[in-house]
């Protein structure tokens, strides 16, 4: 994958808050954000227990 797609790969996430990042000099470090997908996979797991079996 070229670097130009990571990185708009990476600025997607980063706007859909999956993905922080913090500036270290000429670094820029990315970090999984689980809040949002733990959110997203709670309400799943939800929805499946309350589906009649």
């Amino acid at each position: 994958m070229a670097r130009q797609s990571v990185t708009k790969h990476l600025a997607v996430l980063e706007a859909a808050t999956l993905v922080t990042t913090v500036r270290r000099g000429r670094q820029k470090l990315h970090y999984l954000n689980a809040a949002p997908i733990n959110e997203i996979a709670e309400r799943w797991r939800r929805t499946v227990r309350s589906m009649p079996v």
